[in-house]
C-alpha cells in the first residue's frame, strides 16, 4: 500500500494565509456594520449661465438623529439632494454647512 503523504506531501500551514484570513474576517465584519451608515448621495447643483451640474459621492451616519458627513466638494453648489442606503430606503437631504478648507459637509 502507498502512502499518500509520502507521494502528495501536505504543506505546512502558512501562518502569513492565516492571518490574511483573520484579516479578511475583520474587514469582512467591519465593512457589514457599516454598510447600513453609508449613504450613496445624488445631488444636482445650478452653474453659471443657467447650467445644471449634477454629481454623486458618498456620506456616512455619524448621529443617530439623521446627520450625515461627506466631502465639501461633492455638495459644493447644492442645497438639498437625495442620499440612498444599501437596504434601498431613499431620504431627501439638506447642506448644513460646509467647510471648503478642510472638504467636510455635513447634510441632514
Amino acid at each position: 500500500m502507498t502512502d499518500l503523504a509520502a507521494v502528495h506531501p501536505i504543506p505546512p500551514a502558512d501562518p502569513d494565509s492565516a492571518a490574511l484570513d483573520v484579516y479578511s474576517k475583520v474587514v469582512s465584519t467591519v465593512a457589514a456594520e457599516m454598510l447600513p451608515h453609508v449613504a450613496s448621495l445624488r445631488v444636482r447643483a445650478q452653474r453659471r449661465q443657467g447650467w445644471w451640474a449634477e454629481g454623486a459621492g458618498s456620506a456616512v451616519v455619524f448621529t443617530d438623529d439623521g446627520y450625515l458627513v461627506t466631502n465639501a466638494h461633492v455638495v459644493s453648489g447644492a442645497d438639498h439632494g437625495m442620499a440612498g442606503f444599501a437596504d434601498g430606503a431613499e431620504s431627501t437631504f439638506d447642506v448644513i454647512g460646509a467647510d471648503q478648507l478642510s472638504d467636510l459637509a455635513v447634510i441632514r
